[in-house]
């Protein structure tokens, strides 16, 4: 019976340190912009990775942090951005158009 305790006990243990080891990760990336996560991630990598595969991960890695919401998505500057052609109220459909 010890030993089964020991053994939940070190298992319990473990899974705590790696849900710190996680968050701790996770938080150093949250809120950064695409561009800067993508300046962090090409400071860590190897510079023997060619470029064509530093490529490819990148837009990998990049995408999943998206898709979790750890980073933020490049806004284009002003002069790129659409104009709005009508305000939407997603409970009646489209309110005022332009």
């Amino acid at each position: 019976m010890k030993k089964l305790l020991a053994m939940l006990g070190l298992r319990a243990l473990a899974a705590a340190g790696t849900k710190r080891t996680k968050a701790h990760h996770e938080s150093e990336w949250r809120g950064l912009t695409e561009s800067e996560a993508h300046a962090k991630l090409d400071a860590k990598m190897p510079s023997r990775v060619p470029a064509d595969k530093r490529t490819e991960i990148f837009d990998k890695v990049i995408g999943k942090m998206s898709e979790r919401s750890l980073i933020q998505v490049d806004l284009p500057s002003g002069d790129e951005l659409s104009p709005v052609v009508g305000a939407v109220d997603l409970r009646e459909g489209i309110v005022d158009t332009v």
